[in-house]
């Protein structure tokens, strides 16, 4: 029984297919190795950005923007130059929100809250409790979410040598591309770098 087995081990590693699935894992490993990722590279600049999934959105920010019609896209950028970098917003070639906008499409509608137990409360005094108690929570997750928003929101910096800095833009469903450009703008010459970034 033993001799079979071996001799059955020894025809199947030295045959035709073995050496089609080393091939085979040789050639996805390196396809592994060399796929394209988000990391760009642009003038000493690393740049990486992705679009946040629902989880992520309400994860990161408290809400999922996606819901209330928005992306939210995360760039990462290393500045690895001696140069002081400005970024801006309003140098993305993306139709950007701010974060105010993003947050306020998903904010729960207090008005509404307030007239489905309010009126109600007109016949049935006890439902005011309630009512105050929903509106007062709604208030607060409002605040919540608008904080996160705006905490984590890309804004107007300069980014020093060697710096690295993160931070999120929110991008109208409609108008959303997977590719755009940035442009950063050399705090002592002016030049302005025109990165071409790809979302992931």
């Amino acid at each position: 029984m033993f001799k079979h087995y071996f001799k059955f081990k020894k025809s199947f590693l030295f045959s035709p297919y073995t050496f089609v699935l080393i091939g085979i894992f040789c050639l996805s490993f390196v396809y592994l190795l060399r796929r394209p990722t988000n990391n760009f590279m642009h003038a000493g600049v690393k740049i990486d950005c992705r679009a946040l999934t629902q989880e992520e959105c309400t994860g990161y920010l408290g809400k999922d923007v996606t819901s209330g019609g928005y992306k939210a896209i995360q760039i990462n950028l290393k500045n690895t130059t001696q140069r002081y970098l400005k970024l801006s917003r309003n140098d993305i070639d993306l139709k950007t929100v701010s974060a105010d906008v993003a947050a306020q499409s998903v904010d729960k509608n207090i008005s509404k809250r307030v007239l489905g137990w309010g009126i109600p409360s007109l016949f049935i005094p006890i439902l005011l409790v309630p009512a105050l108690i929903t509106t007062t929570l709604s208030h607060r997750d409002n605040k919540k979410v608008l904080k996160k928003c705006k905490d984590k929101a890309l804004s107007d910096r300069i980014i020093a040598p060697n710096d690295a800095f993160s931070g999120v833009v929110f991008v109208p469903i409609s108008d959303y591309k997977d590719s755009f450009n940035l442009v950063l703008t050399d705090q002592k010459t002016q030049e302005r770098i025109i990165c071409g970034v790809k979302i992931a």
